[in-house]
């Protein structure tokens, strides 16, 4: 997908304009009587050039983009944080930690499907259809989309 905004009425110009992630774009019933909404997993930042700003080749996905949160408790050493919505793409599921749920430092971890290629220091997380498994931290964020924490992985 791609559009422009006419920045030129405003003023003083913005050097740039972000489309906030979630959702961008929706039907209104039209194909078999359904409606469907369509997300961005990140905001995107362009610049505004002679008063537009050019969003090129945007990749857009169907459906809505969901945030979960879970705690992690070291009482609780190999939890498993079950996703809420069984039909999530976990292709784009994002996994950010914490330390606190307060805190504004967080680590990415990356999706891995083997044991190989990893050690005691690797930021992963593993999936398992219906659950995610995440390695000792204290608190998980879960996002369908892309953005999360010590946790599970959009």
């Amino acid at each position: 997908v791609s559009f422009f905004v006419d920045c030129s009425n405003i003023s003083p110009t913005p050097a740039s304009i972000t489309l906030k992630k979630g959702p961008v774009a929706a039907t209104s019933g039209t194909f078999g009587n359904q409606s469907f909404v369509f997300s961005i997993v990140s905001d995107i930042t362009v610049p505004v050039l002679d008063g537009i700003a050019s969003f090129d080749e945007i990749t857009i996905y169907q459906g809505s983009l969901l945030t979960s949160n879970f705690t992690y408790s070291s009482r609780t050493p190999n939890a498993k944080f079950i996703l809420p919505n069984a039909g999530i793409d976990t292709d784009l599921l994002n996994v950010v930690v914490k330390g606190t749920q307060q805190s504004t430092t967080q680590v990415n971890y990356t999706s891995q499907d083997s044991l190989f290629n990893i050690d005691g220091s690797s930021k992963v997380y593993f999936t398992n259809k219906s659950w995610c498994f995440i390695r000792k931290h204290q608190v998980a964020s879960v996002h369908s989309g892309k953005d999360f924490q010590d946790a599970c992985r959009p």
